[in-house]
């Protein structure tokens, strides 16, 4: 997970982390956070088509599991609804790929903009939405 500048602390503006990347903040094993959620413990949800889902598990979850006792976690944070925000922040707050989100593009079921310089953006409103639908299922 990026780190914020200032402090080392982790950045909250990750929205959704791996199993891989929760397991690593809770100080356990990947296995022990699949179990937890298998026992309704910690949220999950599922991204990806076909055969290749992803668990995902809400960074929100993580840090009210642990508490505000880890100086190291940063706080959640909340998007700017007309916030403008680029297609690299937006892979990273959502948990998902570029590649993903172009394949979700080309299927019409997303519309990626672009600014005068030619990057894909969103706002925060199109972001939160955005994590809605890919994240609205808890399990496939």
């Amino acid at each position: 997970m990026p780190r914020c500048g200032g402090g080392g602390r982790r950045c909250g503006w990750r929205c959704f982390l791996s199993t891989k990347e929760a397991a690593d903040l809770l100080g356990v094993s990947e296995n022990t956070v699949r179990n937890w959620v298998d026992a309704g413990k910690i949220p999950s949800c599922y991204i990806g088509m076909g055969n290749l889902l992803h668990r995902r598990i809400p960074y929100r979850a993580i840090y009210t599991l642990l508490g505000e006792n880890r100086g190291d976690l940063a706080p959640p944070q909340e998007l700017e609804p007309d916030g403008i925000y680029t297609m690299g922040f937006a892979c990273n707050y959502l948990g998902v790929s570029g590649r993903y989100l172009r394949e979700l593009q080309a299927q019409g079921i997303i519309q990626i903009r672009r600014d005068s310089a030619g990057r894909r953006i969103f706002t925060g409103k199109e972001l939160e939405e955005l994590g809605n639908l890919i994240h609205r299922s808890t399990r496939p």
